[in-house]
């Protein structure tokens, strides 16, 4: 009886221990058939390119609004918009017959003061020399009376009065010596020059004929102005007055404007402006331009930063050098909207994963990197297990980023909706979606 009941518990330890292991072996096969099935990618190495996009508009290089300088009736409209000028064509003119008038009259006006002038020199030359010899006369007067005087033939009130008439004389030659000195352009002190060799020279550059001269070509510069011309070349694409209109100054007239050498102007966001420089390519878009794309290179950027809406922004210009492909330039039509799409920085053996496969906390970035485990499931899929990483990232376009540090080529990243991934669960490759 007791062998029989030894046994029986030998027996029974027997079973427990086998179903023990027949648990254990069940429960691990079935961790192994509840692995999360995730989207995965290898981390291989490429070409990466950063672009910087942006929206604007098309403008010409060269936009100049012609405004009226002077006042004055719209005589006649010489072109039309649409119409390409050269620099220096008629664009509209006014009436100049005030402008004329006022001309004459200045012109009047000149003669007179050349003739006024010279005529003033004359004066001064003739009342000079009559002095002097005044000034000759009374000094012989004043000689002969001192020699008398010292023989008592004559009164002391005589030789007085010889003194007194010698000294006016005097004063009168040196003022009139003086005032021909200086309107000969001479030092008051210098002899003054009595023939009449350069009077001519002395009439024009005396402030009075010189004064005359500048209200003449002041009228004859807005008889001039009465005529508007191109400053350049260009197509006119604004003419605003019509014949009989009364212009007055700083009016605008015309525009004339460069279509044939156009910019993309680029709005790009204040975060993304630090990226670019001038000379990096850009490829712009034009709904104006269905199925062509054109090619380009920054040539300004804005030092300023502009509010537009709700975003700010600083101005990019883009110089159009043709289009991809080789195709002949397009018309460009000012005010176009466009696109434009900058090349910041180009990376030609990146080692690159999808931005579906980073988490970013704070100012940490990492991703989970899938480790073989070496089992598989009852479909046969490999199982792998999930080890948080944390890396460092570079360059980033639309779809990718590159990664400095934290990866190796050839590793496995899962990609999608990470939420619910955690750092050691199983996950299986979906079948669908098979690493590259």
């Amino acid at each position: 009886m007791k062998k029989r009941t030894w046994l029986v518990v030998i027996v029974s330890l027997l079973v427990m221990a086998a179903a023990v292991v027949v648990l254990n072996l069940t429960l691990r096969g079935s961790r192994y058939e509840t692995a999360v099935a995730v989207r995965a990618h290898a981390v291989a190495r490429g070409r990466l390119e950063d672009r910087v996009s942006g929206n604007g508009s098309f403008k010409p290089r060269t936009s100049i609004t012609v405004a009226a300088q002077v006042s004055g009736e719209v005589k006649a409209v010489a072109v039309r918009e649409g119409d390409r000028v050269d620099a220096g064509a008629v664009l509209v003119r006014l009436r100049d017959d005030d402008y004329v008038l006022a001309r004459d009259k200045a012109r009047a006006a000149l003669e007179s003061a050349r003739r006024g002038v010279a005529q003033s020199l004359v004066t001064l030359r003739s009342q000079y020399r009559a002095a002097a010899a005044s000034l000759a006369d009374a000094k012989v007067a004043l000689d002969r009376n001192r020699e008398l005087a010292a023989t008592k033939s004559i009164s002391e009130d005589t030789l007085q009065r010889s003194q007194s008439a010698y000294d006016a004389a005097e004063l009168n030659a040196q003022s009139l010596r003086e005032q021909l000195a200086l309107r000969l352009g001479a030092p008051p002190s210098a002899e003054p020059q009595l023939d009449a060799s350069r009077d001519a020279a002395v009439v024009e550059a005396s402030p009075e004929v010189e004064q005359a001269i500048l209200a003449v070509r002041s009228a004859e510069d807005s008889i001039r102005r009465c005529t508007v011309v191109a400053p350049a070349a260009g197509t006119v694409t604004m003419v605003k007055p019509s014949v009989g209109d009364l212009a007055a100054v700083s009016t605008p007239l015309a525009r004339v404007e460069s279509l044939d050498d156009m910019l993309a102007e680029i709005q790009i966001d204040e975060v993304d402006v630090g990226k670019i420089r001038e000379g990096l390519a850009v490829e712009v878009t034009s709904d104006s331009l269905i199925g062509t794309t054109l090619t380009g290179v920054v040539e300004s950027i804005a030092p300023t930063i502009s509010t537009v809406g709700a975003t700010r922004v600083s101005l990019v210009e883009v110089r159009i050098t043709g289009t991809a492909g080789g195709a002949g330039r397009p018309v460009l039509r000012a005010g176009a909207s466009c696109s434009g799409r900058i090349s910041a920085n180009v990376r030609e053996d990146a080692l690159i994963v999808p931005i579906s496969a980073i988490v970013t906390e704070e100012s940490l970035s990492y991703v989970f990197a899938l480790e073989p485990t070496g089992k598989s499931n009852r479909a046969g899929a490999e199982v792998f297990s999930l080890s948080r990483r944390e890396i460092r990232t570079g360059t980033s376009d639309v779809t990718d980023v590159e990664v400095v540090s934290g990866l190796a080529e050839g590793d496995r990243v899962a990609t999608g909706s990470l939420k619910l991934l955690r750092d050691g669960i199983l996950v299986t490759v979906r079948p669908e979606e098979p690493l590259p």
